[in-house]
């Protein structure tokens, strides 16, 4: 890419850079927010080495990559991810359960029912109702059913566990069991499973 094209888009993309950056700070107080814009950053800049149109919006894009860059930075300072349990109540109501019960949830996902039940056809307009949604839907959906890319894009990566997913992207265990149960339903909409 020319560079100053790049210089440019990383100039318009700051703003995302910087509020990724917040997000970690916050989760990890004693870190120099400095060090996380600077690993922010880098995570676009890398993003935008290998973005492609078909690979989805650049912000979504982008921000996996600067997430991934963060995490890089605080595995190589010695800081470790808060621990997502399975098992404890994800919010302050005591009769809130935990993400095990989420995942107990028999309703599939559209890779596990393509090959039998529904077309790609079905799962393209699937994963285009899960891009419209956006925010941290699109990426965490996106890992858990192992798609790549835009609507056109296709099965390419192993479908991933939800605290996986969960861990990868920094979610909270609360924001995880609201984001499965969102694209479970969806699913149900869109597949008619």
């Amino acid at each position: 890419m020319d560079p100053q094209l790049l210089a440019a888009v990383v100039e318009k993309n700051l703003g995302l850079a910087y509020q990724v950056a917040q997000k970690w700070s916050q989760r990890y107080p004693g870190v120099q927010r400095e060090d996380l814009e600077a690993s922010a950053v880098l995570g676009l800049m890398r993003a935008l080495e290998t973005y492609e149109a078909s690979k989805g919006s650049l912000s979504t894009y982008a921000y996996w990559w600067m997430e991934a860059e963060i995490r890089k930075f605080l595995e190589g300072e010695g800081y470790q991810e808060p621990s997502v349990s399975l098992h404890e109540p994800l919010g302050e109501d005591e009769e809130d359960e935990g993400l095990e019960r989420v995942l107990a949830d028999s309703r599939p996902l559209p890779h596990e029912v393509y090959d039998e039940r529904t077309s790609m056809e079905r799962v393209r307009r699937f994963v285009s109702a899960v891009e419209r949604v956006g925010g941290e839907f699109a990426p965490y959906a996106k890992l858990r059913i192992g798609w790549q890319g835009g609507p056109e894009g296709g099965f390419g990566a192993d479908p991933q566990p939800p605290e996986r997913v969960a861990f990868f992207l920094g979610l909270s265990p609360r924001r995880a069991r609201a984001l499965e149960k969102r694209l479970k339903d969806l699913a149900k909409k869109l597949l008619q499973v």
